[in-house]
């Protein structure tokens, strides 16, 4: 049986295997290396690579494959684990028709938690809080001639089809006027 190699891609500054880097098995290793600079199967890599250049390529263990596999599954039990997004212990996943993993539900669901997950700025009582949070007060005369202190331009803005930019324009100066609205 052809022997296979289990890697650990990381950088300098990694010491704890079991939650740093990322882990896998290949019977050519550094064609696999290369592969995970340039592929699309696992973004975390591929901008992990793109970020750092002082990533570490080391070699675990050679031996048989299934084993390789074993001991991957036991250093990535489960999925995004360092910069892994599948749990060790299967062979890569087919890329192309049906059994394109990527394209099951639950497995866009999981990619779509872990964006959300990742950028605070998706869930949307954290970007309400945060764009209220920065929103300023502007006084305005409306095009009834009263005065109005408006909290979060941009939002009165939708809310009234007025343009964020036009109004932010009337506050600067570069315009006397929007719909009516002046300062």
């Amino acid at each position: 049986m052809e022997q296979s190699n289990l890697y650990w891609i990381h950088l300098p500054e990694h010491t704890d295997i079991l939650l740093e880097g990322y882990i896998g098995v290949s019977r050519d290793p550094i064609r696999r290396l290369s592969n995970h600079k340039t592929g699309k199967r696992n973004p975390h890599l591929t901008n992990a690579f793109a970020k750092y250049k002082d990533i570490i390529h080391t070699i675990l263990l050679q031996g048989e494959e299934e084993y390789c596999y074993e001991i991957e599954e036991k250093l990535r039990p489960t999925i995004n684990i360092g910069w892994n997004i599948t749990s060790g212990g299967n062979r890569p996943p087919i890329l192309y028709g049906e059994n394109n993993h990527m394209k099951q539900p639950e497995y866009r669901e999981l990619t779509r938690q872990r964006n959300i997950n990742n950028n605070p700025m998706k869930k949307p009582e954290i970007a309400a809080k945060s764009a209220n949070n920065s929103a300023k007060d502007h006084p305005f005369i409306n095009p009834q001639g009263k005065s109005v202190l408006i909290h979060n331009l941009e939002k009165f803005c939708r809310e009234n089809n007025l343009d964020h930019s036009c109004m932010y324009k009337v506050i600067s100066g570069k315009r006397n006027q929007h719909k009516g609205w002046t300062i």
